[in-house]
């Protein structure tokens, strides 16, 4: 693709040379392509199909979170989640007065 060709055939013996090299390093590695997932994996986890422990825990959490109850997502946490989106609007509303008290310092001068 990169090199300039002088005639056709020349570009098509190029070109085909270099299929030719692909399609056997492909055909060198398509058993271990498909063959790479029995390498990662032992063939215990293939087979069992029980549902780990905290799976049903992590539903019974998730479900909390999809409930139309008008709240944010951010506050379903909890108590704690919604104390810390208190303290961090505070924090916002607190720099902006402190930037607002600044520029009027500022312009005064």
């Amino acid at each position: 693709k990169g090199t300039y060709c002088s005639t056709a055939i020349l570009c098509y013996i190029q070109v085909s040379s270099n299929t030719k090299k692909m399609s056997l390093l492909r055909s060198a590695l398509a058993p271990l392509a498909r063959n790479s997932r029995s390498f990662v994996s032992s063939p215990i986890s293939r087979t069992t199909t029980e549902v780990p422990p905290g799976y049903k825990h992590m539903q019974v959490k998730a479900g909390r979170f999809n409930l139309e109850d008008g709240k944010p997502v951010f506050i379903k946490g909890g108590t704690l989640d919604s104390i810390l989106y208190k303290l961090t609007m505070g924090a916002c509303v607190g720099a902006v007065v402190w930037d607002l008290i600044l520029y009027y310092e500022l312009a005064q001068r």
